[in-house]
């Protein structure tokens, strides 16, 4: 695998994580 797309991932992962962190919040507000 290249240098570049073990980043991208990490990068697309960790957005991922953000985003399903934000969604746990709003269900568990309303």
């Amino acid at each position: 695998m290249e240098l570049a797309t073990i980043i991208f991932y990490v990068i697309l992962f960790l957005i991922a994580f953000m985003i399903a962190r934000i969604i746990m919040r709003i269900m568990r507000g309303y």
